[in-house]
């Protein structure tokens, strides 16, 4: 019998032996997303429960089409994506429509543009690339608004099906399917993985955004899922200790990681590594059957519950907490744990009504190529649905746009349009001055964007006729000498430090009279980076004046304030207005009945 006989069971099925330990593995996945989002403390890494998706899709689907290539020598891709299709197109159509029409109606014209062009990317899988079109950071507070961000993954995950099927065929192919089978596919797994991880680290350092929700960036932990696949049946013949222990060890790495990692990290580069090897050293020392200790946790009940409807779950959960923050607090611990049960209700909802029996429906089995043109069918009129929403909303704005929104939106001292502050575009230092530029005082007011908010407040100090002010602005540039990895672009800020050097040397030069600096209170910095790092910009300054003010922070909002403003008063007045339509019709049903 030829090596490649025996990569994967010879069972007439077309499925793998079920292993409930995968089940469970789902199960803890979820869990630890769904802490991560709902900002339960401690589990601010949950968001590695993705990464551990990943590596179970990789060894589930290898394993799969391993099994139809060595029993029938070829994969039929009809049949494949038909079955990807049915197995998760309906409770995406579900929630995509549900969530579409709840934001169509809860959320203003304002706040819908962007829900609808995700709902129509998120119909066709490909919102992830839309996330890295729109310059949106997964762990950005502007990205938590956008209801479909969850979907990036399952974009990921379908243009892995994509490809993976045709891969296996070519490696097949080359080998005839004879006995080196197995070590061609390790083999082309390992180069890929390797080549897709190092790509993956690099592109963090630079742009962790590309990284994090683009495939190629990711290819590297299905590959890790696809090598555990292969290695399995060798390592079960490892003696038992031994495997106890790869499987208590994966354990740890995985919720060490969403215990000990946080969203202010370059993510996912070499860090996503060790959830990685978790997942992947659990799926190798896994069992059908209870053997281990964690197999026997993975394998309780609930660990089954919970993995069975972890699916519609993921889907659930991101939309319901969206929505249900506009109602709820976020801050309170409770309303998040609620609004967790009521996505979990909808997920069971789901699972029994639309994804169990759909899948389970064998007059489905031999109509593949319907079921792929009804699959695509429905996608395109979700999604036309979806652009035609966008459509609307934008025809409304621009016919009606919201002066309060825009002059609230406006509402900014004048040095952010004067065109002093490169961002991070360059480490030029621009001065923006103000008054007779021959007056006798300089006044200099320093600092990041936040910081600068006080601008009109000193203005109206300074705005003498013998003073003269001169602002300085770095967007997002503390005055902290420290470096630090910078979310937003997706790596170390290296031009805020550069900025800061070079505003130093221009003070020495200028000497003003006094010196008014401040910061803004959310950069990820120690306690002793912050007294430390402040200092040394204290001792700089001390070199060019004799005064010196330091600005207390005003609070960041982890939303767009301007449009919450105005959100609330679009709401305010269609209640006004609801109001006056009830006193109208209760009016005219007195008049009707006689009592005027």
């Amino acid at each position: 019998m030829h090596d490649s006989n025996n990569i994967a069971s010879t069972s007439d099925s077309s499925k793998l032996p079920y292993r409930k330990d995968i089940q469970g593995l789902r199960a803890l996945s979820i869990l630890l997303v769904i802490a991560a989002h709902a900002k339960i403390p401690g589990l601010k890494g949950g968001f590695i429960g993705v990464d551990v998706f990943f590596v179970i899709s990789g060894y589930l689907i290898t394993g799969l089409l391993i099994q139809e290539l060595t029993k029938n020598s070829q994969i039929n891709l009809l049949r494949f994506y038909a079955r990807r299709l049915k197995r998760l197109l309906p409770a995406l159509a579900l929630v995509v429509t549900v969530t579409a029409l709840l934001a169509s109606r809860l959320l203003t014209p304002m706040e819908q543009p962007h829900q609808a062009i995700s709902a129509a990317a998120a119909i066709f899988w490909v919102s992830n690339i839309l996330f890295v079109l729109q310059d949106l950071n997964y762990f950005d507070g502007q990205a938590e608004q956008n209801i479909y961000l969850h979907t990036w993954s399952l974009g990921v995950e379908e243009q892995f099906y994509l490809v993976w099927p045709i891969l296996l065929t070519i490696v097949f192919w080359a080998t005839k399917g004879r006995r080196g089978l197995r070590t061609a596919l390790i083999s082309a797994f390992a180069i890929i993985g390797a080549l897709s991880l190092i790509a993956c680290i690099w592109q963090t350092s630079q742009d962790a955004r590309l990284a994090f929700y683009l495939t190629p960036f990711r290819a590297w932990q299905f590959c890790a899922g696809s090598i555990a696949f292969l290695l399995r049946q060798r390592f079960v013949l490892i003696e038992r200790r031994i495997i106890d222990f790869a499987s208590i060890v994966g354990i740890i790495l995985i919720i060490g990681s969403a215990i000990l990692l946080s969203q202010s990290i370059p993510y996912p580069g070499i860090l996503s590594v060790i959830p990685t090897a978790g997942a992947a050293l659990v799926l190798i020392s896994g069992s059908e059957n209870k053997r281990t200790v964690v197999d026997n946790i993975l394998q309780s009940r609930l660990a089954q519950g919970i993995g069975n409807i972890s699916y519609s779950w993921y889907l659930w959960h991101w939309p319901v907490l969206g929505i249900g923050y506009l109602f709820l607090s976020p801050q309170k611990l409770t309303n998040s744990i609620l609004l967790i049960l009521i996505a979990w209700i909808l997920a069971v909802a789901t699972y029994f009504l639309i994804e169990n029996p759909i899948r389970q429906n064998k007059k489905l089995i031999n109509f593949n190529g319907w079921q792929i043109v009804g699959s695509l069918t429905l996608m395109a009129l979700i999604n036309i649905s979806a652009i035609n929403w966008f459509n609307q909303m934008d025809q409304q704005i621009k016919a009606s746009p919201s002066d309060f929104y825009a002059d609230a939106k406006n509402d900014m001292p004048i040095i952010y349009r004067m065109g002093c502050d490169d961002w991070y575009q360059s480490a030029d230092v621009k001065l923006c001055s103000f008054g007779d530029q021959r007056a006798a005082n300089t006044a200099a007011i320093i600092g990041d964007s936040i910081g600068l908010q006080w601008f009109p407040a000193l203005h109206k100090i300074y705005g003498k006729p013998d003073w003269k002010i001169v602002v300085a602005t770095k967007s997002a540039c503390p005055m902290v000498d420290e470096d630090f990895y910078y979310q937003r672009i997706g790596r170390t800020y290296t031009e805020c430090s550069k900025w800061r050097n070079a505003l130093m040397a221009t003070l020495k030069q200028i000497k003003p009279n006094v010196i008014i600096f401040g910061s803004a209170e959310t950069y990820d910095f120690t306690a002793d980076q912050w007294t430390h790092g402040t200092g040394r910009v204290l001792r700089q300054i001390s070199q060019s004046t004799d005064k010196a003010y330091v600005i207390r922070a005003t609070p960041g909002l982890p939303f767009d304030g301007p449009q919450c403003l105005a959100a609330l008063k679009i709401r305010a007045a269609e209640k006004d207005q609801r109001h006056q339509l009830f006193r109208h019709q209760s009016a005219f049903s007195k008049q009707r009945m006689g009592v005027y």
